[in-house]
């Protein structure tokens, strides 16, 4: 698969690779198992994050097309060593459940990213009701999925009920995975508002979506080590898109926090490499929706702000 000369070609930039696999092989690749699929999956995972940061060509809209096999854990069967060991093997039972549903979610993006200003026509009546019909069918595809999560997911704010079971560090770093793939969840209702419904008022899902995810953040926040992971760089961002001003602050400092760690900030995994842009882009965003009093697009002002791309993680 990636032996294609253009995959290898150093002007082709890693972005744009996982859009190129993606978009040819992906059909080959539906029945891959184990390692593969792991390594493939990460790849969607890249680029829908690519999609939302503009990127060009097909959306891939297939792959946001949910089936009805519900959220089972992805068949990893394999022979590779590393996903044989006992380590792995109890890992993978207790989180893969909830990548699963993670990964399903995180592809329905791709539908939503169609129906936006840069993906088809929009302004007329007969447009704008188009994507109202799809767009709320995306949004019961995401109720009905959140009805068939994993339940292990809902202990994300109980790892003392499973100090028992495992060991408490163990136990914490399980239900903080899982605050993470929930709020990263709850960003794609706010997402799909503001690209189908941003001309009609925040609705109660909007506004739930808002809080909860603010809510999990504090919980991040609190914990030991007192600063948010990279997976809620996207979630803060757009509820601080739609927040009101007091939580819009309060998100503002979060990532304010999280910009502000030097790069050999240890454990790397909780900065951000382009933190101090994406914080730049929601203030300059927020600053233009209060004058205008109506939304921002995020790839024309990013466009406006920046000359490389980057995405939000």
């Amino acid at each position: 698969v990636i032996s294609s000369p253009d995959l290898g070609d150093s002007n082709t930039s890693y972005l744009h690779s996982a859009y190129l696999l993606l978009q040819r092989f992906h059909h080959r690749t539906k029945s891959w198992t184990g390692f593969g699929h792991l390594i493939v999956s990460w790849i969607s995972l890249l680029d829908v994050r690519a999609l939302i940061a503009g990127r060009d060509g097909d959306p891939l809209i297939e792959l946001g097309m949910l089936d009805q096999s519900g959220t089972s854990e992805m068949d990893q069967r394999s022979e590779d060593e590393l996903l044989s060991k006992p380590g792995y093997l109890i890992h993978n039972a207790i989180i893969g459940p909830a990548y699963s549903f993670l990964f399903k979610a995180q592809q329905v993006i791709r539908r939503i990213v169609c129906l936006d200003m840069h993906h088809r026509r929009r302004g007329t009546v007969s447009d704008e009701f188009e994507v109202l019909q799809v767009a709320h069918q995306i949004g019961a595809d995401l109720e009905g999925l959140w009805n068939k999560r994993p339940r292990v997911l809902d202990v994300y704010d109980k790892p003392e009920e499973l100090y028992n079971t495992l060991q408490p560090a163990v136990a914490d770093e399980v239900c903080r995975t899982f605050r993470q793939y929930i709020a990263n969840f709850l960003a794609i209702f706010i997402y799909l508002h503001r690209v189908a419904f941003v001309i009609y008022p925040r609705t109660d899902r909007v506004h739930r979506a808002v809080d909860q995810i603010i809510q999990l953040a504090t919980v991040e926040s609190g914990s030991e080590n007192h600063r948010l992971p990279i997976s809620f760089t996207w979630p803060l961002f757009v509820a601080g898109l739609e927040g009101s001003l007091e939580q819009r602050g309060w998100i503002i400092q979060e990532m304010q926090r999280m910009a502000d760690l030097p790069s050999d900030h240890s454990p790397p995994a909780q900065r951000h490499p382009n933190a101090k842009k994406i914080l730049q882009l929601l203030e300059e965003m927020t600053k233009r929706q209060d004058a205008s009093r109506t939304w921002a697009d995020s790839r024309l002002v990013r466009r406006e702000l920046f000359v490389d791309p980057f995405v939000l993680i």
